[in-house]
């Protein structure tokens, strides 16, 4: 049995109200003598009342006091929350209190890590809390909310539970064939093999979905010197960072910045303007970042004035971006007629704030189709569940290659799969992984 940790929860500094938790084998009665005229001993399983705190050099402090007995509680463990007035000076007597009484301060992540050693969750749903902690907007939210259901879990062990089956099949095969005993016909293993790599492939294509939720979705400014782009930028973001001038050119690096607009957050990159050929070292590169950019961004915006369409190369450009992608046209304040083209025009003023809110709504049209995401927000899976998925996408393809010819060799490689798997369930995993893991969290959760 592990010790009795306790730590503050809430966020340093001064507030209305704190909580400090209690987990382990004495934390009923710890709380039993910071509260000593309570009755907690009597309470319920779940309980929840108001108890006067007492602590050394503290008149009697009111708080409620909620209760969760093992092993339904969060840990697995007793658990103790005690809601207090969040006074400094209060809750660090409060926290060395309790280490006098035995109960020791919690390292980051322990609470959680303790719900997962103890089987109260797995270990994505424990890495899903990890992004609710960090999620910094709705879409990140319902993505990691996602994860720590359990769908997440369920997915892996159903894949994991066909490949062990087909495993144990074919490793029958091997062992009684010579009885004459045949398990499974050798011609069907393509097909399960096939089936397999399909529902993995699907579910590591999920992989591409990590930057555009944690890093906001990535939105490129492309378009001819002195369209605006720099104050759409500003605009946009709602301050003053990109450098405004009347000059063209202005702009010869590549600046970045992040807002956020309904659900979503976006990342938006201000470039250089596009120029024909240019002899400029420096405004060469400036068109070399820009490039760049364009071809990883997720969202193109191509902003151009109404003087500036009627070149022929501004539209060329145009083109020749990836999708999806919007022609903004800007400096709609100055009464020019919108002229007609054989794709939607986008018509703003970035100087003066017209059609900013309708854009910054297209942008979330944009991001919310199938163009912009190539399958939706699933899972949030992080670097060690995406590099787990790519190594039994390859078990499974080195097994498709020997197909029927050596199922001794398929046999090995599905074992291989199926540990993989097990390495995300976290069935199988090393100390200095997990310490990887649950040293990301606060301390208290």
């Amino acid at each position: 049995m592990w010790d009795t940790i306790h730590a503050i929860s809430t966020p340093e500094g001064a507030s209305i109200t704190a909580i400090v938790r209690i987990s382990g084998e004495d934390a009923m009665a710890l709380a039993q003598k910071i509260a000593p005229e309570s009755t907690l001993g009597s309470w319920p399983n779940f309980s929840k009342g108001k108890e006067m705190l007492v602590l050394p050099g503290f008149a009697s402090i009111p708080s409620v006091f909620f209760l969760m007995k093992k092993p339904a509680s969060y840990t697995s463990e007793d658990m103790v929350e005690i809601h207090l007035p969040g006074a400094t000076p209060l809750l660090q007597t409060l926290s060395s209190h309790l280490v006098a009484l035995g109960a020791r301060v919690a390292h980051p992540g322990e609470f959680t890590q303790r719900a997962y050693l103890n089987g109260r969750i797995s270990l994505t749903q424990a890495e899903g809390i990890l992004e609710i902690i960090h999620a910094e907007n709705q879409a990140q939210m319902k993505a990691a909310l996602h994860q720590v259901s359990g769908k997440f879990h369920q997915e892996i062990q159903r894949l994991r539970d066909q490949i062990t089956a087909l495993m144990a099949k074919i490793e029958a095969n091997i062992d009684f064939s010579y009885h004459g005993d045949v398990e499974i016909d050798p011609a069907i293993i393509p097909q399960s093999l096939q089936e397999i790599h399909l529902s993995l492939q699907k579910l590591a294509s999920q992989k591409a979905k990590v930057p555009q939720l944690s890093q906001g979705i990535t939105v490129a400014l492309i378009g001819p010197p002195n369209a605006g782009k720099s104050t759409l930028f500003n605009t946009l973001i709602g301050k003053e960072h990109a450098v405004v001038s009347e000059q063209a050119g202005t702009t010869r690096d590549v600046l970045e910045s992040q807002f956020s607009w309904k659900e979503y957050s976006f990342r938006l990159y201000d470039t250089a303007g596009i120029e024909e050929v240019s002899e400029d070292l420096i405004q060469y590169k400036a068109q070399q970042f820009r490039q760049r950019i364009q071809e990883c961004s997720q969202l193109c915006l191509f902003l151009a004035d109404f003087q500036q369409m009627n070149f022929s190369h501004i539209l060329d450009a145009y083109h020749l971006l990836p999708e999806p992608k919007l022609f903004v046209l800007n400096k709609c304040d100055l009464g020019a007629e919108v002229p007609t083209f054989p794709f939607p025009i986008f018509s703003i003023s970035a100087k003066m704030g017209v059609g900013i809110e309708a854009l910054k709504n297209k942008l979330v049209d944009l991001v919310s189709s199938d163009q912009a995401r190539p399958s939706g927000y699933g899972y949030l899976l992080n670097a060690r569940q995406s590099a787990a998925l790519q190594n039994t996408v390859a078990c499974i393809e080195r097994a498709e290659v020997c197909a029927v010819t050596a199922l001794d060799f398929i046999a090995f490689e599905l074992r291989e799969a199926a540990n993989h798997l097990a390495v995300i369930t976290g069935e199988i995993v090393s100390e200095d992984v997990l310490d990887q893991i649950f040293t990301q969290f606060c301390i208290g959760k």
